[in-house]
């Protein structure tokens, strides 16, 4: 098992480490918490999350003018 920092998970995912961050934080990637502000992700676990779909953007807005 090897793992992996918030910043060599951005790398490999082409993201963010704060968007890492939030995945940790969110559950949406297994991480394990270090410290006080820190999170060590498996190399397996980034693999497998890396294969998931993931929406881009913000999700749509329903109108509330729309029911009428």
């Amino acid at each position: 098992m090897k793992l992996l920092s918030v910043t060599e998970a951005a790398h490999i995912l082409g993201v963010s480490p704060a968007l890492v961050r939030r995945y940790c934080q969110r559950g949406l990637l297994p991480a394990i918490k270090v410290g006080s502000a820190g999170w060590a992700i498996d190399e397996a676990d980034l693999a497998a999350f890396a294969t998931l779909p993931r929406k881009r953007g913000r999700p749509e807005r329903k109108d509330v003018n729309d029911d009428q």
